[in-house]
């Protein structure tokens, strides 16, 4: 697995991206656009995780395969809830491929799903990193 170091003050940066790329989601939802929600789901799930594991490992992950974030998540947040918060990060990469490269739009059940996952990401990741990083 491939991965970058992340200095201690690109934390709050990861996050912001994260904040802006669920602010673009939730406008893009109320909106009807499938295919925009779903992608800045994805992008804010990146940021986060990169913010996370940036905070907890002091890097990112920076290979060509998508799961690798997903795995470096599950290597340092190990309880229940982390377990879950996986799941969801891997739902909205896995969805990368089919947004952005597919001919076929998301459905507004996908887009629906991707908030609600995406949302659930953001919360757990408000949670875990302390009010400094979070600015």
């Amino acid at each position: 697995m491939r991965t970058r170091h992340v200095d201690r003050e690109e934390i709050p940066q990861y996050f912001r991206k994260a904040l802006q790329f669920s602010r673009s989601m939730h406008a893009s939802f109320s909106e009807g656009n499938w295919d925009a929600t779903g992608l800045a789901a994805i992008h804010m799930a990146i940021s986060a995780n990169d913010a996370l594991t940036g905070f907890m490992a002091g890097v990112r992950s920076a290979g060509p395969k998508h799961d690798d974030a997903v795995d470096l998540f599950r290597r340092h947040f190990t309880d229940e809830e982390s377990q879950g918060v996986a799941e969801d990060l891997r739902w909205l990469i896995r969805k990368k491929g089919v947004v952005e490269y597919e001919s076929r739009a998301l459905t507004e059940e996908e887009a629906n799903e991707a908030v609600k996952r995406a949302d659930r990401l953001l919360e757990f990741a408000k949670g875990r990193l302390p009010g400094e990083y979070q600015k």
